[in-house]
């Protein structure tokens, strides 16, 4: 029996095989996260205008200060917890809004893998972050604002702004403060990213 390969080379190794392709997310977490989303969207824009209007009270001065209630439970605001409380409240709205699009993006491509769920979740941890983090920045006095007024508007702007872009501006406040390298986070397709 003779050798296909007469010639005296090597054989050739067969080609490796492909990537996998990903797994797509199951039906359950994807009920989940639009569940999830929905929630976080409602639960923030019912709650705005409350601590919108306890806010500007609090910051034009007028009056006493007042009793405010959640949930049953009964406090005395500051203007500054509530402000943060906008920031929160519009990061929330922010991330939402992007990761409805995001999830309907994937979903309509049929690309909505599995492995991608801690992401989703936690977004708007870290948009929430990111926004309270710009806020004390610009209270700080490192990012300016002109009146008193306008500090409500800047909470809910930045807040937006957190959870619309929430990489950016941890890549702009990185450059910012000479953070060597940046930092860095995954884009949509799981690779660093390069700035």
């Amino acid at each position: 029996m003779t050798d296909s390969n007469d010639s005296g080379k090597e054989p050739t190794q067969p080609p490796p095989d492909p990537q996998p392709l990903p797994k797509p997310m199951t039906v359950a977490w994807r009920v989940g996260l639009w569940m999830w989303i929905v929630t976080l969207m409602v639960a923030a824009l019912v709650h705005l205008p409350w601590a919108w209007s306890h806010t500007s009270r609090l910051i034009a001065g007028k009056g006493k200060p007042r009793q405010a209630s959640w949930l049953g439970i009964t406090f005395q605001p500051t203007a500054a917890s509530f402000l943060i409380l906008i920031v929160v409240l519009s990061a929330m709205i922010g991330s939402a809004t992007i990761l409805a699009l995001s999830l309907g993006h994937r979903a309509g491509y049929q690309k909505l893998n599995k492995g991608w769920e801690l992401w989703y979740l936690l977004r708007p941890v870290t948009a929430i972050g990111v926004g309270v983090i710009s806020f004390a920045l610009l209270k700080a006095g490192l990012l300016t604002v002109g009146t008193a007024d306008s500090d409500l508007f800047a909470a809910a702007a930045i807040g937006g702004l957190a959870g619309l872009f929430t990489d950016q501006l941890l890549q702009r406040m990185s450059r910012v403060f000479g953070l060597k390298g940046g930092i860095n986070t995954p884009d949509d397709d799981g690779k660093q990213l390069k700035r």
